[in-house]
């Protein structure tokens, strides 16, 4: 699980949440928009919840995205 940002010639910048099965290396889910706040992540990961099962163990980068302020 990781957010991906990048930078449009306007300086926008789109941000999308990637989650990957790293066993089978099948992509589960890309949400993208402008924005994405916790509330969208929790969204993917209910979907994916009902649709595939609870995983036994998440993985996710150490960015600041993924921090309790």
């Amino acid at each position: 699980m990781d957010f991906v940002e990048d930078q449009l010639r306007d300086d926008r910048h789109p941000r999308s949440l990637t989650i990957v099965d790293i066993y089978t290396r099948i992509s589960l889910a890309i949400e993208a928009g402008q924005i994405l706040e916790g509330e969208d992540m929790v969204r993917v990961l209910d979907r994916l919840k009902e649709q595939r099962g609870l995983p036994k163990m998440l993985f996710c980068d150490n960015g600041s995205e993924f921090r309790v302020s």
